[in-house]
């Protein structure tokens, strides 16, 4: 099982097709599946195609679980609006970012509701299509070089730069996000939910030595 299937129960919706904005999506493969009991919700990954024309996509989803699944359910509204702001802090982001290569391109956003094929019919999911980056997972490779790991961290260093010179600065992050091709050395970050609108001439640049990119760089750069 892949390192980032905590969980498979959403596994049996591949295959199926789902719409998301004005277009639908065929789920090709599931790969990754996590519940955040913080949140309230199994957040799920789908390799995809688009329906009409068979363009390779990444389909995300937040599916809001009952109140029973949290760590404090008494705190369920407030957690779930929570979770309904990060899902449109990363909207937000995407649609900022797409001048840059090195993020995904935003095709559709939209908010489904749950059926009785799911944990908790008649909740919320909060859905987003887009773009499939060039290669896989850089936590994948079991056999990354120092001279790779140089490299990723250069890159990852320059993309939150060019991120914050577009007005977003990140501030969280996972190394599963970066995305390595290692035929061509693209990468790419593809989560940039976690951040605040930004103004680049009041911001300090970001460099090897900040926070967030050393948090993106454990296993990678460093141990």
């Amino acid at each position: 099982m892949s390192r980032r299937l905590e969980e498979c129960t959403l596994i049996k919706f591949e295959r199926s097709q789902i719409r998301i904005g004005g277009h639908g999506y065929i789920l090709a493969k599931l790969i990754s599946e996590k519940v955040d009991r913080v949140l309230g919700e199994r957040r799920a990954v789908f390799y995809a195609s688009r329906a009409e024309d068979e363009m390779e996509a990444v389909v995300k989803l937040r599916f809001q679980l009952q109140p029973m699944w949290l760590d404090e359910p008494r705190s369920y509204a407030d957690h779930i609006e929570w979770g309904k702001r990060i899902f449109q802090d990363e909207v937000h982001a995407l649609q900022l970012l797409q001048p840059l290569r090195e993020t995904p391109i935003l095709y559709d956003h939209g908010v489904l509701q749950q059926t009785d094929r799911h944990d908790y019919p008649g909740g919320v999911i909060n859905a987003i299509a887009m773009s499939k980056m060039p290669g896989k997972p850089a936590t994948e490779y079991g056999d990354l070089s120092d001279v790779e790991g140089c490299y990723l961290k250069s890159m990852v260093t320059h993309i939150l730069e060019e991120i914050r010179l577009l007005g977003w600065e990140m501030d969280d992050g996972a190394a599963d996000n970066i995305i390595y091709d290692r035929l061509t050395r693209a990468v790419s970050i593809t989560c940039v939910a976690y951040g605040t609108d930004t103004e680049p001439t009041e911001s300090r640049p970001i460099t090897e030595r900040d926070g967030l990119v050393r948090i993106l760089g454990q296993n990678l750069w460093w141990m």
